[in-house]
């Protein structure tokens, strides 16, 4: 993953909801899987098994948010279990074609929760993060972000 990428997630997480921060992290084991395929193309074992740590680190992450109670929670369990196996099948034998088939399930169920976010309007996780306006001010060459420092960030007590 790129820096820009890094930043991106880390900005966009400040100022998500619980159903956002699952996307997020949706996004995240996607864009894992895509630099699994690409290591294995450039024959870069060792990246491609760090690549394949962090996909399955996102499904764990996944599993850990379900809620018990919701009536589909078993079936995701499922999927991200089969999801971590063939995983772990595509690491031990570099198959591209496990990879893609966790990929497609896994941007389905992506799908699936971006339009579960349309219905949630709740309060961002982080509560005393930093607000940040984009494109208020262009500098000569890029967009220029502002933040809103409140002087009050982190732990409140």
């Amino acid at each position: 993953m790129t820096k820009e990428s890094k930043q991106e997630y880390t900005l966009r997480i400040s100022q998500a909801n619980k159903t956002q921060m699952v996307v997020i992290i949706y996004e995240m084991l996607l864009d894992y899987l895509d630099e699994c395929k690409e290591n294995l193309n450039k024959d870069d074992d060792k990246a491609f098994h760090e690549s394949i740590r962090k996909a399955t680190g996102c499904i764990r992450e996944l599993s850990a948010s379900v809620n018990p109670s919701f009536p589909a929670a078993g079936n995701i369990l499922g999927l991200n279990n089969y999801c971590n196996k063939e995983l772990a099948m595509a690491d031990l034998h570099k198959d591209p074609e496990k990879i893609e088939g966790v990929r497609k399930i896994m941007k389905k169920l992506c799908d699936a929760y971006k339009e579960s976010c349309k219905n949630d309007d709740s309060a961002p996780v982080m509560n005393n993060s930093q607000s940040v306006y984009a494109g208020l001010t262009y500098g000569k060459e890029s967009l220029i972000v502002n933040l809103n420092d409140t002087g009050n960030r982190g732990f409140t007590i």
